[in-house]
C-alpha cells in the first residue's frame, strides 16, 4: 500500500516539527492522486508508537485538492480524478501521461493544550 509509506513519511515530518510535544491534530493537503481513504486509515497505524508516541491518537484533517498537469501539448490545468493515478496524470486533451503536481503536503499541527 503506497499510502502507508506516505503516512509514515507524514508522521516522520510531523514528529520532527513537533520537537517532542504531543500532537493532537495534523492538517495536511493531498492531491487527488492520493487515495484519501487509505491514507486516513494508514495514518493511525503509522502514528502508533512512532517517534516516542508524540502522534499517538492524533487525528488527521485531510484536505483533498485536484492534481495539476502541464502537458507537452500545451494543455495546463486541474486534472479530473479519473485522470490521476499516484503521481501520474493523463492529459485530457491529448492523452499523454505526465508528472502530476500535488502529492501530500503538511499544513500544520495542533498540540495538546492548544485551542482548536
Amino acid at each position: 500500500m503506497h499510502e502507508l509509506s506516505l503516512a509514515e513519511e507524514l508522521v516522520a515530518r510531523c514528529a520532527e516539527r513537533a520537537g517532542g510535544r504531543q500532537v493532537v491534530e495534523v492538517r495536511a493537503r493531498a492531491s487527488t492522486g492520493v487515495d484519501s481513504v487509505e491514507l486516513s486509515a494508514a495514518f493511525p497505524v503509522a502514528a502508533a508508537g512512532a517517534a516516542g508516541g508524540v502522534l499517538e491518537g492524533a487525528s488527521l484533517d485531510l484536505e483533498v485538492v485536484p492534481a495539476r498537469l502541464t502537458c507537452a501539448c500545451g494543455w495546463t490545468g486541474e486534472l479530473p480524478a479519473d485522470n490521476v493515478a499516484g503521481h501520474i496524470g493523463i492529459c485530457p486533451d491529448c492523452g499523454r501521461a505526465g508528472e502530476a503536481s500535488g502529492g501530500l503536503d503538511l499544513l500544520g499541527l495542533r498540540f495538546a493544550g492548544e485551542a482548536k
